[in-house]
């Protein structure tokens, strides 16, 4: 006779499962938490001052004042930066070095995503009449949204992080990017904490808003490219 189960076998419970499965959530917030920590350090010393973050370093602000943001935007340019980093990440002036440093990575993703189309729709599309054109732009391109939002997405992040060539290829102050813009003014930030803190700020969030705004589309292409790679 086989042997009956028990209920908490059956289920897969046990104290060995729970224990892996509190480890494993255990690890997940502790990288979670030191990857999110100095970010969050960083944006709340924004709001303090130099005497309260040399004081106090971790302490919350006792006020939310974005003063800082405005002098750091106008008085130092900040926001021609802002505005530079967003047009070269996308569409101008280093567009051409960034596009062929973000190919590889963008043709592997679109590969996978493309080669997931079943055949079948296309050569439907076909016999229906439809041309090239139209079978790419009215079946392909809509069920490739995915892989190129995450395509375009990446190549975003990794141009707005970018400092190495925007430093040799740029030579006007008019024309910096925010990471080379954040390093000519160190010096001038070194004994003003709030001011560097709201410059970094500035740097750092929105490419962290617009990957948690596109994540899902990333993760699920991201999956796929690894599956069909």
């Amino acid at each position: 006779m086989k042997n009956a189960s028990t209920p908490r076998q059956a289920a897969g419970g046990g104290p060995g499962r729970i224990g892996s499965i509190l480890f494993t959530y255990g690890i997940l917030i502790f990288v979670f938490g030191i990857s999110l920590f100095p970010i969050l350090w960083v944006v709340m010393s924004s709001f303090k001052g130099n005497a309260a973050i040399l004081g106090s370093p971790f302490a919350l602000p006792e006020t939310i004042s974005f003063k800082v943001y405005a002098e750091v935007l106008t008085q130092y340019d900040f926001q021609i930066y802002t505005l530079n980093s967003f047009i070269i990440s996308s569409v101008a002036a280093l567009a051409l070095v960034y596009l062929s440093m973000g190919l590889a990575m963008s043709m592997f993703i679109l590969r996978a995503t493309f080669t997931g189309i079943p055949k079948e729709l296309s050569e439907s599309a076909l016999i229906d009449g439809a041309g090239f054109v139209a079978v790419f732009r009215r079946i392909h391109m809509p069920l490739a949204k995915t892989g190129l939002v995450t395509a375009g997405i990446i190549m975003f992040l990794g141009h707005w992080n970018e400092y190495f060539y925007a430093l040799l290829l740029t030579s006007l102050p008019g024309v910096r990017t925010l990471p080379l813009a954040l390093g000519f003014f160190s010096e001038a930030f070194s004994c003003d904490y709030t001011k560097m803190f709201a410059a970094l700020t500035i740097a750092v969030v929105p490419g962290i808003v617009i990957y948690i705004l596109t994540q899902e589309q990333v993760q699920a292409s991201t999956a796929l490219s690894g599956i069909k790679g």
